[in-house]
């Protein structure tokens, strides 16, 4: 009976053994599925937080680039500001500038050319007198062109006009 006993006692050890074993197998394939998982969550987080910075790179640099561009626009417009300060200024002196050119003509029948270049003077000025009128173009890029030159010639035409009653002074 002991052997007996002991074939029975071994097929409910081996039994709960087999039990055992099958519910240790059975929690190392759950722990497995949970590891596998997780790695599957972390390699998706991971893939996620790459997007994530190179999405952050990538609007950075288009951040820098606008920076850039307003940098950029603002000196356009402050630019721009100057030239209408300037032009507003020269706007702002056209009725004075045409009371002087009247006077310039009335005192001495004298007309200047406004489309002349930068440093050339031309005009002409009236000569009632001889009925004649005498045109005049300096360029002061030219080394033998001075200021005084240039103001002694325009009081010769100018004189040349006057009349016959000024000339014994």
């Amino acid at each position: 009976r002991q052997e007996d006993l002991s074939t029975e006692e071994e097929e409910i050890l081996e039994n709960k053994i087999q039990e055992a074993l099958s519910q240790v197998q059975h929690y190392k394939f759950s722990l497995e599925r949970k590891h596998e998982n997780l790695r599957e969550v972390r390699e998706r987080f991971l893939l996620e937080a790459d997007n994530r910075r190179e999405r952050l790179t990538e609007g950075r640099q288009r951040l820098q680039e606008a920076e850039a561009n307003y940098k950029e626009v603002c000196r356009v417009l402050e630019e721009k500001e100057r030239e209408m300060a300037e032009a507003k200024a020269r706007l702002e002196n056209i009725p004075k500038l045409t009371q002087l050119k009247q006077l310039y003509y009335t005192v001495s029948r004298i007309t200047i050319n406004k489309s002349s270049k930068q440093n050339q003077l031309k005009g002409f000025v009236v000569n009632p007198r001889k009925e004649d009128v005498n045109t005049f173009a300096f360029d002061y890029t030219d080394p033998n062109i001075s200021a005084e030159f240039v103001r002694n010639y325009l009081w010769d035409l100018i004189a040349a006009g006057v009349k016959p009653d000024w000339d014994r002074f």
